[in-house]
């Protein structure tokens, strides 16, 4: 039950949900970017946005139209920005020699300007096989290394280079067995570098929801291998709720991509964490997940972002249900009210959290966990968990 500060730029990240944003990806071609409304610096104070390199870069690995993020017109005094660089899906990347690597990657980063970029690493996936789990493990530490290495040593670090490097500890992919040796190897080599304040590591997060006691766990062993030392965030965390659960064992930040995928399918966030509903009596998608979702009750609903707030519930409703006028509505401007409504439901959840932590009494706050153990299947172990190893 603490929140954790971490000074970035003459800008402090503290506790909170970074928005993911693919800015040549849908949400930019319909126009649908939070750090566009006002309301949102009005009443959070802050709006902190998560991109990945490979979305900015064409096969070839040069940067696509993008050059520096001063041209998105943010308020980069309130915005913390946090760039992923997953290699993975870069085929370039993988065969070209470690020194050229490190220099193109810097490269970019010294055009983009981020605040805070992820150390480069090749993602290890839950269904890779173990011989390529092991290689892609021994791969990642050699670039750690290296990448670390280089920036220690370089004056241009120190010169040029504003962003704080963030470790990537690939453990929730790896075997269970092997994750205690995994952070001890990770906590050794970075022992040799004072200035590393932040760590990530990898969510399950994804369709369907996996069972959470696995990444709570793991998020627990994370915390406790690395003491208080360390800002440690969760990329690809997903909603508010996970997150609430991740945060209780000491993980200080995540990334969420859901504010807009779900806007897109025609879904809403009743509130923070409550289960998406849809908006339309119909969906128009073949997908069983999403025809499965219930139908949100709007006699319980209450909204006071920029698109909801000084309208009546018959033009809320009106305006929502537009999204589900067009047949591929996933692609549809008209998603835009829905999407940025996620987005800010998504961050009054961080504000509640947040306002428990500190506030609440312990017993208030276990009474918080035990809620949202209750919201969903996948999340009932997790909780279990944490009230019995945590808020004993």
């Amino acid at each position: 039950m603490k929140i954790r500060r971490l000074q970035i730029n003459n800008k402090v990240l503290e506790t909170t949900l970074f928005l993911t944003y693919n800015f040549f990806g849908i949400e930019e071609k319909i126009r649908a970017r939070p750090w566009e409304y006002d309301e949102f610096y009005e009443e959070f104070g802050y709006l902190h946005i998560l991109f990945s390199l490979k979305d900015l870069l064409n096969k070839k690995g040069s940067l696509k139209l993008i050059h520096n993020l001063s041209d998105l017109n943010m308020k980069l005094d309130k915005t913390i920005i946090m760039l992923d660089t997953d290699l993975r899906s870069l085929k370039w990347a993988h065969d070209m020699n470690t020194d050229l690597l490190i220099k193109k990657i810097l490269a970019i980063i010294t055009i983009l300007k981020p605040d805070i970029c992820v150390i480069p690493y090749f993602r290890i996936l839950t269904k890779d096989p173990p011989n390529t789990k092991e290689y892609l493990l021994e791969k990642n530490l050699k670039l750690m290394k290296a990448f670390l290495e280089f920036l220690k040593h370089s004056k241009d670090y120190t010169e040029s280079f504003t962003f704080s490097p963030c470790l990537q500890v690939p453990v929730t992919y790896s075997e269970k067995n092997k994750v205690d040796i995994i952070l001890s190897k990770y906590r050794n080599i970075i022992a040799n570098f004072d200035w590393i304040k932040m760590l990530s590591y990898g969510s399950h997060m994804g369709w369907p929801l996996p069972d959470m006691i696995e990444d709570t766990y793991i998020s627990y062993k994370i915390r406790k291998e690395f003491g208080d030392d360390y800002f440690i965030h969760a990329l690809g965390i997903g909603r508010a709720s996970i997150f609430a659960l991740v945060n209780a064992v000491g993980i200080d930040s995540g990334d969420c991509v859901s504010w807009s995928k779900t806007g897109g399918y025609g879904k809403i966030l009743p509130n923070p964490f409550e289960g998406e509903k849809r908006v339309c009596e119909k969906t128009m998608s073949s997908i069983t997940m999403i025809k499965k979702v219930p139908h949100i009750d709007w006699n319980k609903f209450k909204c006071n972002c920029p698109f909801c707030r000084n309208k009546s519930l018959s033009e809320i409703k009106s305006m929502f249900a537009k999204v589900c006028e067009k047949k591929e509505y996933l692609k549809s401007p008209l998603s835009v009210p829905l999407r940025i409504h996620n987005a800010w439901m998504t961050l009054m959840g961080v504000k509640e959290i947040k306002n428990l932590l500190t506030s609440c009494s312990k017993a208030e706050y276990k009474t918080f966990i035990r809620k949202i153990g209750s919201i969903h299947n996948h999340y009932k172990k997790a909780a279990e968990f944490i009230l019995k190893t945590v808020l004993l």
